[in-house]
């Protein structure tokens, strides 16, 4: 599931009396480049990262036990002994090098293989908290867009009702109207203010949460297009971006990695029961000197190879095979917890995706209607045809329409981005769609 080529042609616009609305909106690549501070700064990315250097390192700590095993003993000692009858004193040194390397010990191939499955079940793990992130960012990003579009909508609407005060002012001034007309302005104004005060508190709400994620996210005034034309990319079916997730979801990979390794944990438990069989050589030298004797020096020279068979122990072996065995069943429990859970998602987020396009198609039929709607109704009432009520109410519409378009937007786009992390189909060059996207679309 890629990004389609932009190239199908729908128009989707607000027009409130001719005025170009300035937004808030993003620099072209701004996610991406925020997806990667944030991958630097993010401790839950750190403690991710932090798990997979610990879990390499443990992986490394049971490979060293298959390597060669050299050690050096070197010491000097004064012996002081006194009875009775005499006083006699020893000095002595000693020295040993010794070698072993293990020839055949399954139990600890075993558990080596276990901690290769650990690392990789960590990476994946890594590989989901980044995922989860991108998700993260876009959804605290969508909220600052949603509030910035009922904001720009309201902000609309005020400029229009203001201007339209000072035409019924004007009328009335020059003995064409009434001063109620005016009262019912500044009624429906100062309505109309009270919402622009909560749309601006929410607008900075939601990017306080954002700058939370990344504090040095841009955003930027942007002068609004009036039109937009691309195309949704193409999905797959649900059986197949199910099959998919429970392949390269990075959770999905997790855990069939952790049942893998717990395979191999109880396998090295199993081969505890095999003879180890290991090759050990060593030198040594002493020198012992006697106040009553000559020197005494002796070279030790020692190599072979032990065979070791445990028998018997306690059946603590077999306590621990039930014990592995039980964690194998959870984790198997987990995995299908997992399955049905991202079976779940799928759905959900593919009913979303197509149900939003539709969604976005009629929203922005819907608004080019009302901009007609408004446009007739505002040569009605100037002509005394329609109530100042009916006006104000064409008014109120196509705010909501333009903020209702805009939200089946975010929510498709959305819709789809969750579904490429949710089949384990994401890449950061699916936030640059994202860009792409809004670039094109008015804010």
């Amino acid at each position: 599931m890629t990004a389609g080529v932009f190239s199908k042609p729908w128009m989707v616009a607000l027009v409130v009396i001719g005025i170009a609305v300035s937004s808030q909106s993003i620099f072209g690549g701004e996610l991406s480049r925020s997806y990667k501070r944030i991958l630097v700064t993010e401790p839950s990315i750190d403690r991710a990262r932090l798990r997979t250097t610990r879990q390499e390192i443990r992986e490394e700590i049971v490979r060293s036990r298959l390597r060669p095993q050299l050690n050096a003993l070197v010491s000097e000692n004064l012996i002081q002994e006194n009875s009775l009858n005499a006083s006699e004193s020893f000095q002595g040194s000693r020295f040993e090098l010794s070698v072993s390397q293990a020839i055949l010990n399954l139990e600890t191939i075993a558990r080596l293989e276990r901690e290769e499955r650990l690392t990789d079940a960590s990476r994946s793990a890594f590989i989901a908290a980044k995922d989860e992130v991108a998700l993260q960012l876009l959804q605290r990003f969508f909220q600052v867009q949603q509030a910035t579009s009922r904001l720009i909508s309201i902000e609309s609407l005020v400029r229009t009702l203001e201007l339209r005060r000072e035409q019924a002012e004007a009328r009335a001034q020059a003995g064409q109207g009434s001063r109620l007309e005016i009262f019912q302005f500044d009624s429906r104004l100062a309505e109309r203010r009270a919402n622009l005060a909560t749309a601006k508190a929410e607008l900075e709400v939601a990017k306080a949460s954002l700058l939370e994620l990344d504090p040095v996210f841009q955003l930027k005034d942007q002068v609004v297009e009036f039109s937009v034309d691309f195309e949704w990319p193409e999905i797959d079916s649900i059986e197949d971006l199910v099959h998919r997730a429970s392949v390269d979801n990075p959770r999905s990979t997790e855990l069939q990695l952790l049942f893998n390794a717990e395979q191999l944990g109880l396998t090295a438990i199993e081969r505890r029961r095999f003879p180890v069989i290991q090759f050990g050589a060593s030198f040594g030298e002493r020198d012992v000197n006697s106040d009553n004797s000559s020197a005494t020096k002796t070279q030790t020279a020692v190599y072979g190879v032990s065979f070791t068979w445990p028998l018997y122990s306690g059946g603590r072996t077999s306590a621990e095979i039930d014990e592995q065995g039980a964690v194998l069943q959870s984790i198997r429990t987990d995995q299908a917890s997992l399955k049905r859970r991202l079976a779940r998602e799928i759905s959900e987020a593919v009913s979303n995706y197509r149900s939003g396009q539709d969604r976005v198609n009629a929203q922005s039929a819907y608004l080019n209607a009302q901009m007609v709607v408004e446009r007739v109704l505002l040569a009605a009432y100037q002509q005394g045809a329609v109530s100042q009520a009916e006006y104000f109410d064409a008014l109120d519409t196509l705010a909501s329409a333009r903020i209702a378009r805009d939200s089946a937007i975010f929510s498709t786009a959305l819709s789809w981005l969750r579904l490429q992390v949710i089949s384990g189909a994401f890449v950061a060059d699916n936030l640059d769609w994202i860009d792409g996207l809004l670039m094109n679309v008015p804010e």
